[in-house]
């Protein structure tokens, strides 16, 4: 593997935790977050009540809970299995798979059609709903077996894309030109 290669996967890494907590924070709602609880590989588990945090930050491959105590933990990206916000309003929304790196949108930045390249169960349905930096909820549709979305209708900016197939959720930011 090349000095290219494993900057792409990090990158990727770093960008798919960030997207999946600003999507989840984002989406909360109604009612707020009370609880964060971090799984790792090793099966150990975090919590923090989100009372106690004063922010969360990502840096070097590790993500950095700060605590108002001026206390911090730190968790490297690749031991991360799974992030958890509790007692959130939108209930699907609850787990967060952080492993999960097989789904893939084409080409980003994207004009019209915008590919997809996923590794979801066969049997499933799958949810596709595109979402504006506000929330507000642009396209949704349900498929089989997605390969493609038309985006054309979309204005210049960014945007997430939220897969949703059986127990799994995926979320990914991409721009339209």
């Amino acid at each position: 593997m090349t000095l290219h290669d494993n900057l792409y996967i990090m990158l990727k890494y770093q960008f798919k935790i960030c997207a999946a907590l600003l999507f989840c924070i984002g989406f909360s709602g109604i009612k707020a977050q009370s609880i964060l609880k971090i799984t790792e590989t090793s099966e150990t588990n975090s919590t923090f009540s989100t009372s106690e945090i004063r922010k969360l930050t990502f840096s070097s491959n590790q993500l950095v809970v700060h605590i108002k105590n001026e206390t911090s933990s730190l968790f490297a990206f690749d031991n991360i299995e799974k992030l958890d916000f509790n007692n959130i309003a939108t209930s699907d929304l609850t787990s967060v798979n952080i492993t999960s790196l097989q789904t893939v949108l084409y080409p980003n930045p994207v004009i019209d059609r915008l590919y997809i390249k996923m590794e979801f169960p066969n049997k499933c349905k799958i949810s596709i709903e595109i979402y504006n930096l506000q929330g507000k909820l642009l396209l949704n549709q349900s498929v089989v077996s997605p390969d493609c979305i038309n985006v054309s209708e979309l204005q210049k900016g960014m945007y997430i894309c939220r897969l949703k197939s059986c127990d799994k959720i995926e979320t990914l930011k991409f721009i339209k030109q």
